[in-house]
């Protein structure tokens, strides 16, 4: 007589886990996968809306009030330089479609890892090609030249000029703290999530 096991068999719950944790973990990435491409594509359009910033700024000053003072144009122009730079710089081959929705736990695991890269490339270009156009836009191309031409027309002016300016540059300072304060912490989650895409992986073999 055949005896039916137990529901709390150990043998039967191990011999029944591998098909359910597959389904459960095949879910998980692909939900994942959206999360991260989401994600990027937001970072991304975050740039790209930085950059259109910096641009039009840099435009608009060389057109309308570059010949202000002198060498105000070519600060303006270099400016437009550097922000279509850096918009080729962060943006290449950082686009991609999305997952297939019908891919596989090893596709999807390649899909979530590039995601990240996509992401930590991002990251470590923030500074330089993100922030960079924006902190030159503001304080090299608009105020430079004004506190520079202001202090050599009236040189009894220049500690009132640089105490006006003060404020505005220690904000500058402080934003660009937090900036990097916002940078470790944003790698330290990516750190954090290769882990647990790492963990994933290695439970579902």
């Amino acid at each position: 007589m055949e005896i039916n096991p137990s529901p709390s068999d150990p043998k039967s719950i191990w011999q029944n886990q591998p098909a359910e944790t597959s389904k459960v973990t095949m879910m998980l990435i692909r939900q994942r996968a959206r999360d991260l491409h989401t994600k990027t594509r937001r970072a991304l359009i975050g740039t790209a809306i930085s950059h259109l910033i910096a641009f039009v700024c840099c435009v608009a000053g060389a057109f309308l009030g570059g010949g202000r003072w002198p060498g105000q144009r070519m600060a303006f122009g270099a400016g437009i330089v550097y922000t279509l730079i850096a918009a080729v710089m962060v943006n290449r081959k950082m686009w991609n479609a999305p997952m297939p929705g019908d891919a596989g736990f090893a596709t999807g695991i390649e899909f979530c890892r590039a995601e990240l890269a996509r992401q930590s490339a991002t990251e470590k270009r923030a500074i330089l090609w993100v922030a960079g156009p924006l902190i030159y836009t503001v304080a090299g191309a608009y105020l430079g030249p004004v506190i520079i031409t202001t202090i050599r027309a009236t040189p009894d002016a220049g500690p009132n000029v640089l105490s006006k300016a003060a404020p505005f540059f220690a904000l500058l300072t402080i934003w660009f703290v937090a900036a990097l304060f916002i940078r470790i912490r944003q790698k330290r989650d990516l750190r954090r999530e290769i882990e647990d895409l790492d963990a994933i992986a290695k439970e579902s073999r």
